[in-house]
């Protein structure tokens, strides 16, 4: 095999990204070049601010058409972008690269002195927990790309933004972000991990990028994943995870969060488990937050 045609989206993330896993590819396989496909999804011609997005196919749907149509190779996305399950034929074959998995706050100048600061952000996950930063915070809803929403930032529409401390330094900006750790916003499902997906019965193609995964990423986020999968839902509830497998102890620690939409209502809570099976993991997690209320939380959600 001489070329691979990898399809992504083609916003300036979407392109910095795959390129990582290219040259990863490349880099593993030297006889091999690879070839961009740059393809629109749905949610490049919607209007997210007025349209409520629930289903994260706006990110993948075209993209997995080309995939089993076979016009692509392999497809690069943020993985948490990816649904939990998959589209019927599509197979996540590998986590390349998970770069920092938390959010982080960019401020403006005047964010401290302000009394009820406007926060900008599309997320109802990092809306319900906004409480956490700053107490009297007026949360705005700020869609597009970085680059919109950091002008949105310098224009003082908004006095801070959070978003993905990933997407911040994979496009080497220069701009002071404040990580925020779990005990202040518990990140997105997968947040800062990349994900390759093939098409199934695609073998060869399936056991090259098997061979560029990162096996500690890959282990965290199916525990993530399998936490959400416990609770039937996608992006239309905030919900998040983070599972870091200790290089010391080799033991891996899970944290899940579920909320109502306002974030009057929330459960966090940790497991450690065998990082060799990190399914059951997440399971278990998943399992003990309905336990604890989440069953309530869901319900709750899906009847507003």
């Amino acid at each position: 095999m001489e070329k691979l045609l990898i399809g992504t989206r083609g916003s300036a993330l979407s392109i910095a990204q795959t390129m990582i896993a290219v040259r990863k590819i490349e880099q593993a396989y030297p006889e091999v070049k690879c070839e961009l496909v740059k393809i629109k999804t749905l949610n490049e011609k919607i209007d997210r601010s007025s349209e409520k997005a629930t289903d994260k196919d706006i990110y993948t749907k075209e993209i997995d058409i080309a995939l089993a149509e076979g016009t692509i190779d392999l497809a690069v996305h943020s993985l948490k972008d990816l649904k939990n399950k998959l589209a019927e034929g599509i197979i996540l074959a590998s986590v390349p690269d998970r770069a920092s998995p938390f959010d982080c706050i960019v401020k403006g100048k005047n964010f401290s002195a302000k009394e009820n600061p406007i926060i900008g952000t599309s997320s109802i996950r990092r809306k319900a927990q906004i409480s956490n930063i700053a107490k009297n915070a007026v949360v705005k809803s700020i869609h597009g790309n970085v680059d919109t929403r950091l002008k949105a930032l310098e224009s003082s529409e908004v006095d801070a933004l959070v978003l993905a401390s990933s997407g911040i330094s994979r496009l080497g900006y220069d701009v002071h972000a404040e990580e925020l750790g779990v005990d202040l916003m518990v990140p997105a499902i997968g947040q800062g991990a990349l994900a390759i997906t093939v098409k199934r019965g695609n073998n060869g193609i399936l056991k090259m990028m098997q061979g560029i995964s990162d096996r500690k990423a890959e282990a965290e986020v199916m525990a993530e994943r399998a936490f959400g999968r416990v609770f039937g839902i996608g992006c239309d509830v905030p919900i998040g995870a983070l599972a870091s497998k200790d290089s010391a102890s080799g033991i891996m620690t899970l944290t899940g969060f579920l909320s109502n939409m306002e974030g009057t209502k929330q459960i966090k809570k940790s497991l450690s488990g065998n990082p060799e099976d990190p399914e059951g993991l997440g399971n278990r997690l998943g399992k003990l937050v309905m336990e604890e209320g989440g069953d309530d939380i869901i319900a709750e959600n899906q009847s507003e």
